[in-house]
């Protein structure tokens, strides 16, 4: 475990041993699923391209929960996970890892003054999924997946 993490500036690289935590909504069964890891267009956010996580050092499951707003009721479960893990998925047709846990400094809307409210500091994202053109959906589908199920093995309530 990171005894004594400090966040980075955006884009730089979690160090390997770290574990970042994954806000997940409720599906029918109770599991994370593929579309949990999916780019929406809130988190396509040009240079990064990634989905928010919280390094688990720095920001607590509920100070995460916090960011999400009118929204935070819909996030009962989080999801516990290794980065290492994350940098070395594949599949068949990827068989150079192409994900990163890199840090996302989170600033007040509009503006470039640094967010300060309690876990902030701990704010980063996974980047690799945004599907390059003229590759196939169901090759980054199978990185979401293989997400989700490392998801489901450290699943938790809030």
């Amino acid at each position: 475990m990171t005894t004594s993490l400090h966040a980075g500036e955006t884009g730089t690289p979690l160090p390997d041993d770290a574990f970042v935590l994954r806000l997940i909504k409720i599906s029918k069964d109770g599991m994370a699923l593929e579309t949990h890891f999916a780019v929406m267009n809130k988190d396509d956010n040009p240079p990064l391209y990634s989905i928010s996580v919280w390094a688990e050092n720095l920001t607590t499951p509920l100070q995460a929960r916090e960011f999400m707003g009118e929204n935070k009721a819909a996030y009962m479960k989080y999801c516990r996970l290794s980065v290492t893990r994350i940098r070395t998925l594949t599949t068949p047709e990827i068989t150079k890892p192409v994900l990163d846990v890199v840090w996302d400094k989170l600033y007040i809307d509009g503006t470039t003054q640094a967010d300060l409210r309690p876990g902030a500091e701990g704010h980063s994202g996974i980047t690799g999924l945004k599907k390059p053109p003229n590759i196939e959906r169901r090759i980054y589908k199978t990185l979401r997946t293989r997400l989700a199920d490392m998801a489901n093995e450290d699943l938790r309530d809030f």
